[in-house]
């Protein structure tokens, strides 16, 4: 469960990081987007877990691959375990 809750973290902040490059508010990615600020804004935190669609909205409207999003997350996520573990 802890270890879900940091994936969910990491996600939550690419998405943001991604979000501030493009020089975007919250509300402007939602209106465009067509997603709540509700979500975005718990996605953001890592207060929930984005779902597969909306990390594929979101990827969408930023031009981003999701393919590049996820690979990113996993390999902090794997390297942050791994010095746990050592």
């Amino acid at each position: 469960m802890e270890n879900e809750k940091e994936f969910n973290k990491l996600v939550g902040r690419k998405l943001a990081s991604i979000r501030c490059e493009m020089g975007k508010t919250r509300s402007e990615v939602c209106k465009e987007a067509g997603i709540t600020i509700s979500c975005l804004f718990h996605w953001e935190k890592g207060d929930m877990k984005a779902s597969f669609q909306g990390v594929y909205l979101l990827c969408k409207y930023y031009n981003y691959p999701v393919s590049k999003l996820i690979t990113m997350v996993d390999n902090k996520f794997t390297m942050q375990n791994s010095e746990i573990e050592d």
